[in-house]
């Protein structure tokens, strides 16, 4: 292909590779929307939990005061404060918030 042609079929496809790299930018900016979704914040803050944070955790509509135990992947490990350990559970942060004082603790 000469240098010239080249040229010729990348205007007459230029307004496709436009659309296609619009259409990849918005994917990849929606997953990272997601990915840094943090109780019902959006924040790039979701990523700095740590073990041994204490959180608040949604559990049926409320929030409850809890630790962080551990983690794998994209699961937190943790332990709801005043609760016994047949409680601890496996959380993504969609369900999690930075520690407010404001959650419910066990009995």
């Amino acid at each position: 292909m000469s240098d010239s042609s080249f040229r010729s079929a990348l205007r007459r496809n230029a307004s496709t590779l436009r659309l296609v790299v619009m259409v990849a930018f918005a994917a990849t900016a929606a997953s990272t929307v997601v990915a840094c979704k943090k109780g019902g914040e959006t924040t790039a803050a979701a990523a700095s939990y740590a073990i041994g944070d204490k959180i608040e955790v949604e559990w049926k509509g409320s929030y409850y005061q809890a630790e962080i135990l551990g983690k794998t992947g994209g699961l937190f490990r943790v332990h709801y404060i005043g609760f016994g350990t047949s409680w601890d559970e496996n959380v993504t942060t969609s369900r999690m918030r930075a520690f407010t004082g404001k959650g419910k603790v066990g009995p």
